[in-house]
């Protein structure tokens, strides 16, 4: 028998009789198989030339480097047809293939980014967020000449998926979603404020956890995320009074004030404050100093719900007087 050809042996069905075919041998040489594949191709048999280039490159290791350039070439072909049958997830896994296959693999890899951006943009449809994602930024590594346009698309999802994990409680990684939008969309102005309120949840998070410091660093960001935002300056400070800073926690108590957060809870807050900054200065002995203080504090403590504070600051006062 000629090495040229090979036996195809298909039972006919009857148990022990063959039909015995002669077909030519493709995997004799690397030019009769690509002759044979060229001609599948021509009839439009992707799949069919992809696996006998395939089983190629076992049966002629010779020929193993122009047979993958080969195939790199039949497997880009069929991502195109399998993209413009709208089959993304099987188009960008040959063109993946053919990227590694192709030693100039510039036009698959913009084929293939491209298709990263339309899966992308069905992902983010179906509101698989996280895929949307991860989609958007392969093709920003693979389309440099797009990156703004992608990179928009890119910050919508982040943006998106920041407000998803809101629902859910995950607010690190909600911050880390907003953070990552807001540095690819510098001009969307509601970004900050989503990402101030943020910050501002989970620093409250924190100091529940009797972590003050860690808040303090969330609600610092915060502030300067929400410039208007009165609450943010109040939980500072709260905060900084646990810490004993009483001059940042009397600012910030102000801050609030001024910016409209005018209760009894912020008022009694920055009486406190101002109260216990009294006491330090009447124990050094700077009568001037409590005194003042402890009349700023008794304002605050105007309306408080309880008559106990302003007792407490009208005897310091009374004897403050009686010692002068």
């Amino acid at each position: 028998m000629s090495p040229n050809y090979y036996i195809d042996n298909e039972d006919g069905g009857g148990g022990g009789d063959y039909d015995i075919t002669i077909v030519p041998n493709v995997f004799e040489s690397k030019i009769r198989l690509e002759t044979h594949c060229c001609e599948l191709e021509e009839h439009g048999k992707l799949e069919l030339a992809i696996a006998d280039y395939r089983k190629g490159l076992v049966l002629l290791p010779n020929d193993v480097i122009e047979i993958s350039r080969l195939l790199g070439h039949v497997l880009k072909k069929l991502g195109c047809k399998l993209e413009k049958e709208r089959k993304l997830t099987g188009a960008i896994t040959c063109y993946r293939e053919a990227k590694e296959r192709l030693q100039d693999a510039s036009e698959v890899s913009e084929l293939l980014g491209y298709a990263l951006k339309k899966l992308g943009h069905e992902f983010e449809r179906q509101n698989k967020l996280a895929d949307a994602i991860a989609s958007y930024r392969e093709a920003m590594n693979l389309l440099p000449n797009v990156v703004p346009e992608v990179s928009k698309l890119l910050g919508c999802a982040l943006k998106k998926l920041g407000g998803e994990l809101e629902k859910q409680g995950k607010l690190i990684d909600v911050i880390g979603s907003y953070r990552k939008a807001k540095s690819l969309l510098p001009e969307d102005i509601e970004i900050p404020r989503l990402l101030g309120h943020a910050l501002k949840k989970f620093g409250y998070e924190l100091e529940k956890q009797g972590k003050p410091t860690e808040a303090v660093t969330h609600y610092r960001e915060a502030n300067n995320l929400l410039p208007k935002d009165a609450e943010s300056r109040y939980l500072l400070g709260r905060v900084f009074k646990e810490l004993g800073k009483l001059n940042e926690a009397i600012a910030f108590f102000k801050e609030a004030i001024n910016l409209g957060l005018n209760n009894v809870d912020v008022r009694t807050s920055l009486g406190l404050a101002l109260q216990e900054k009294a006491d330090a200065f009447k124990e050094q002995g700077e009568n001037d100093e409590a005194m003042f203080c402890y009349r700023e504090a008794l304002k605050c403590f105007s309306d408080a719900p309880s008559s106990c504070y302003r007792d407490i600051v009208q005897n310091n006062i009374h004897r403050l007087n009686s010692a002068t």
